[in-house]
């Protein structure tokens, strides 16, 4: 599914064959969460986890369901459950570029601005478009 997923959805080149294996072999904490939908294997999300933290690495999904924003609810439930229990940051990824500034929606959000962790979304916002346009 993975495999699939990125080159249908972000061109072959970003998740090669080698590189996900690379992932999978990883020494670090990954867990793997599966949603299935009347049996039928419909998203895969690979999350780093430890007791205090979790990171939502990648999800890949059918992308049957891109028009129905499934990939927004695989995050917003990742830390729906990171919140349940207890974890204390859930780190959702980079907002490089336009198409990631969906994540800006979420509440309570902080990133890392090259000196200090900062609430500022409207610069993050301002960096992620001036990012889009290199």
């Amino acid at each position: 599914m993975f495999l699939n997923y990125f080159k249908l959805r972000h061109g072959k080149e970003i998740m090669p064959a080698e590189r996900f294996d690379t992932i999978l072999a990883s020494s670090l904490p990954l867990r793997v969460i599966i949603y299935e939908k009347e049996k039928e294997l419909v998203a895969v999300v690979l999350e780093v986890a430890d007791e205090t933290f979790g990171h939502f690495w990648f999800s890949a999904y059918d992308l049957s369901y891109a028009k129905q924003s499934l990939g927004m609810w695989l995050m917003l439930d990742a830390v729906r459950n990171a919140k349940a229990i207890g974890k204390k940051h859930y780190y959702i990824g980079t907002v490089y570029g336009e198409k990631a500034l969906y994540k800006t929606n979420l509440g309570s959000l902080e990133f890392w601005n090259g000196s200090t962790w900062s609430t500022d979304l409207i610069h993050l916002k301002k960096l992620a478009r001036t990012e889009s346009r290199k």
